[in-house]
């Protein structure tokens, strides 16, 4: 067939020719006619019609062809996309090129970097891609949207409700682009995901909108299934302070973790409150040595005095990783009650590391040093007559 009689030729009659007669011809007119394929034929002739426009290298399927990706299915969306990288490599270079085991998530890439070489929107794209059947796709997809300023906060549906926790991970993180007032019921939605990696990861940003005025309505998230979301709390309301956190932190001195409740007691004291007895005296008592030692914490930085009474009879126990901590405490409070007791361990020459940067020490040393904080006349008489062991 003639050039001429090529030009002669009507639409329909263009659309009943086989693809790939259509690809041997010069007639800017073919190009339209493949992507009516594209849009109307049965699969197979799709795929083909697809791969002849990568083949025929017109810049001028490019902008349809973008305008397609968002409909496209999964198949034939990335050959689309290979069309396209195909049609600028004839551009670039002159030579068409070879795709063997190029991935989507891949595909995605480069597309998108030719697209906004070109100035063309790839908002639509992304968007798709966000329920691509491949996890990398949409994976890669979540991630490249956090560098974007044209993203609108219902755009992240899909990925904050994807099956794939690290998806909905990577959504979580991208709330941070957005005003409090349009993130917050995300937020929630996203602390209150069944995995704990989303909910960690909403937690960090979420803080930063907690307020003091605010604080009454996330109380509840003390209840959070999730350690760190529950500690990123207490962190907030010991930074926030008030009745409110208060309130929060006597909530918390009970959780079932003992980071959280360690750290709900100290933000207490830091925040000048009256430690609760009955519960500090609990930890003193029990046979968890996390929550006696934090227990011995709180009472130093707060010195309460109200304790001493309580930390006599440990002092006399054979635990040595208690009874030196207890002698230590007692020092700090200068408790005059104490000083008989520790008297008494002045004769004892038992070996005991208290903190692992300095070296092992007598446990007659550790009263010695908290005889002389206290300093009573009898304390400091009893560490002058007292016979250091020798090294």
């Amino acid at each position: 067939m003639t050039f001429n009689e090529q030009t002669r030729l009507t639409p329909e009659e263009l659309w009943e020719m086989p693809l790939e007669a259509l690809a041997e011809m010069r007639d800017e007119r073919v190009i339209g006619v493949l992507l009516m394929h594209v849009r109307q034929s049965p699969p197979p002739l799709r795929l083909q019609a697809l791969h002849l426009l990568g083949t025929i290298g017109s810049p001028n399927a490019i902008p349809p062809l973008v305008n397609m990706l968002p409909d496209l299915d999964d198949q034939l969306r990335w050959e689309a996309a290979k069309a396209i990288l195909q049609i600028a490599a004839i551009q670039h270079t002159g030579h068409p090129r070879h795709f063997d085991l190029d991935s989507p998530r891949n595909l995605l890439v480069e597309v998108v970097a030719e697209l906004e070489s070109r100035d063309i929107a790839t908002l639509p794209l992304l968007l798709a891609c966000l329920r691509d059947h491949s996890v990398d796709v949409r994976q890669k997809a979540t991630v490249m949207l956090f560098h974007r300023d044209d993203v609108h906060i219902v755009d992240l549906e899909a990925a904050l409700n994807d099956p794939k926790a690290g998806i909905r991970f990577e959504a979580a993180g991208l709330l941070e682009k957005f005003p409090f007032d349009q993130s917050r019921p995300y937020y929630l939605r996203a602390l209150a995901d069944p995995s704990d990696h989303v909910r960690t990861r909403a937690v960090h940003g979420f803080m930063k909108h907690v307020t003091a005025e605010n604080l009454p309505e996330f109380l509840n998230l003390l209840k959070n299934r999730t350690r760190e979301v529950r500690w990123q709390f207490i962190q907030r309301m010991i930074e926030i302070g008030g009745d409110t956190a208060v309130k929060g932190l006597r909530m918390a001195i009970h959780d079932r973790r003992d980071g959280v409740r360690h750290s709900a007691l100290f933000g207490l004291v830091k925040l000048g409150e009256r430690l609760p007895a009955r519960l500090v005296i609990q930890w003193l008592r029990g046979d968890d040595f996390e929550d006696f030692f934090w227990a011995c914490d709180a009472i130093n930085r707060a010195h309460d005095t109200r304790f001493i009474r309580c930390l006599l009879p440990i002092m006399r126990e054979t635990s040595l990783e208690r009874s030196t901590r207890t002698m230590w405490l007692l020092g700090q409070l200068k408790a005059k009650r104490a000083v008989p007791d520790l008297i008494k361990k002045l004769s004892d020459d038992t070996e005991y590391v208290f903190d692992i940067n300095e070296p092992p020490k007598r446990v007659s040393q550790y009263a010695a040093d908290a005889l002389r904080t206290i300093g009573t006349p009898r304390a400091l008489a009893a560490v002058a007559e007292w016979k250091p062991p020798s090294k």
